[in-house]
């Protein structure tokens, strides 16, 4: 197998890992299972590309694989994030009237949704009935902070 052929074969694997992962452990956070699942799989990939073949088809095949888990991670979290997307999942599994996609969508609902998932990630905690931001939520910010400076969108 060349170094395309590993590089592929290391993303199908990373995939396949991410799902078993979802279900065989109590872990439901989609993009932390494919962190634990393609970094393994991805120095694997360096140990065995850099060694056997030059350097120029070994760091395609890495940075091959890096682009796929990239773009793997963006359609995933786009694709569960997005409310038409989310919509069509439940429509596949009941049609649903219109007041009921309301009440599915209504916009305090969806907010709920996020604080709960912020409190879930332990981003934030609720005391006094205000939410703050944890330690955890003000690295993340700073992240993201750091990511919006580094492409231009301050």
């Amino acid at each position: 197998m060349g170094w395309l052929g590993f590089a592929l074969a290391a993303f199908v694997l990373s995939v396949f890992a991410q799902g078993v992962i979802l279900r065989v452990t109590k872990l439901r956070n989609g993009m932390i299972a494919f962190v634990l699942a393609g970094l393994p799989l991805g120095l694997a990939l360096m140990a065995v590309l850099l060694p056997a073949y030059p350097a120029n088809p070994a760091w395609a095949g890495i940075l091959l694989y890096a682009f796929l888990c990239e773009l793997w991670m963006f359609v995933f979290s786009s694709t569960f994030s997005s409310v038409s997307a989310n919509l069509l999942l439940h429509l596949r599994s009941q049609p649903m009237r219109r007041d009921e996609v309301d009440r599915l969508y209504d916009n305090r609902e969806m907010i709920r949704r996020r604080i709960n998932w912020l409190s879930y990630i332990q981003a934030v905690i609720e005391t006094g009935g205000r939410l703050m931001p944890t330690d955890r939520g003000r690295q993340l910010t700073a992240l993201f902070d750091a990511l919006r400076a580094f492409f231009g969108h301050r």
